[in-house]
């Protein structure tokens, strides 16, 4: 292999799966070198997150931690349409002595994640590797109150940030190249943040994250990474039902699952942006609908859309489902070590550091 020229075997590594690639690193210390070469972090992270890639899955469980507390543990796992068995596998760096937590977003392979207590702490982890940051607690006033919070990275400053909202009279940004708290270059969003901001309803796509708030339902917030400024995108023209409405990212757009109340049939519609920040190029991609396949609506959350059209929905924190819009039926996977009860968000597996940046 030491014949091989570095491009060559870079573009070898990139092709595998992230746990063949981490036990590539215990070879020889010529291939733990290559796994610290940002050339091919960046060639396996665009392979990973590639449209032609099925995504995988990070899910978080609460677990006994002794006989009295409780802790989060996460768990991985990649599901092919054509797979059977698969693995769905403890990641070994939750960290342990964090207690309880949620993941309050996923971008790039790392994690946001945040304590479930009063102190709020929070890291950046990439559960593949081990490495983490921990984020400083921001003092805000004591009328200060929280509307928003995401995780984002701008691709043309090479940036990731957390934004925080306050009020919506105030934001702030956490850049992991600066390591400080301050305020955003482009100041406050200019309108009120609705309070509802949920952590399944944002995506960051070309450089700005998204959310859905329900105090402007014709829009939805964005904020521009690399610039640090608030704006919105339209929904479409006249097509919602302005039932519940969550953000997606599909095939590399903006997307977003719209539940039909109004209809004969409880259903789900999933709209895609296909040219971004375009209103005309929103385009009902699929439906699905609930009530052919017997399950109560209310308790299911759509995830993603496989390459082959198959939609992965998580029913009640408890199964994950695999839905074909094809044959409007609806299956199981077969997934070994399935914790009881879970969170589920699309996750990206990755070499990348949260303290090379």
């Amino acid at each position: 292999m030491d014949s091989l020229p570095g491009e060559i075997m870079v573009n070898i590594l990139s092709r595998l799966p992230i746990k063949s690639l981490l036990r590539c690193k215990s070879v020889c210390k010529s291939f733990l070198n290559l796994t610290l070469d940002p050339y091919l972090i960046e060639a396996h992270l665009d392979r990973a997150s590639s449209h032609e890639q099925n995504p995988s899955l990070i899910l978080n469980t609460t677990v006994l931690n002794g006989t009295t507390h409780f802790r989060s543990q996460l768990y991985y796992t990649t599901l092919t349409p054509t797979q059977s068995n698969s693995p769905c596998d403890e990641v070994p760096f939750s960290p342990l002595n964090f207690g309880e937590f949620r993941v309050e977003g996923s971008c790039r392979g790392l994690l946001l994640l945040r304590r479930r207590t009063v102190d709020a702490l929070m890291f950046i982890i990439n559960p593949c590797t081990g490495k983490r940051i921990e984020i400083p607690n921001l003092i805000i006033p004591s009328f200060g109150v929280e509307r928003g919070i995401a995780f984002g990275f701008s691709p043309e400053s090479n940036e990731y940030k957390v934004v925080k909202v306050i009020d919506g009279s105030a934001s702030y940004v956490f850049s992991l190249s600066g390591g400080v708290w301050r305020e955003a270059v482009g100041g406050a969003p200019s309108f009120k943040i609705s309070e509802n901001f949920r952590s399944d309803e944002r995506v960051c796509v070309n450089g700005v994250i998204h959310w859905s708030c329900y105090s402007l339902l014709n829009f939805i917030v964005c904020f521009d990474v690399r610039n640090e400024v608030f704006g919105v995108i339209p929904y479409p023209t006249g097509k919602l039902q302005l039932g519940e409405v969550t953000l997606a990212l599909f095939s590399g757009c903006l997307g977003f699952i719209e539940y039909d109340l109004n209809s004969e049939d409880d259903r789900v519609n999933i709209w895609v942006m296909e040219d971004y920040n375009v209103r005309e190029s929103w385009t009902r991609s699929f439906i699905v609908n609930l009530n052919h396949i017997g399950w109560d609506w209310g308790r299911v959350e759509i995830l993603c859309v496989h390459k082959n059209g198959e939609v992965l929905m998580l029913h009640r924190n408890q199964a994950l489902l695999v839905y074909d819009p094809k044959t409007m039926s609806c299956r199981k996977p077969d997934i070994v070590g399935l914790p009881s009860w879970f969170e589920a968000v699309c996750h990206v597996g990755s070499l990348v550091s949260p303290l090379g940046y």
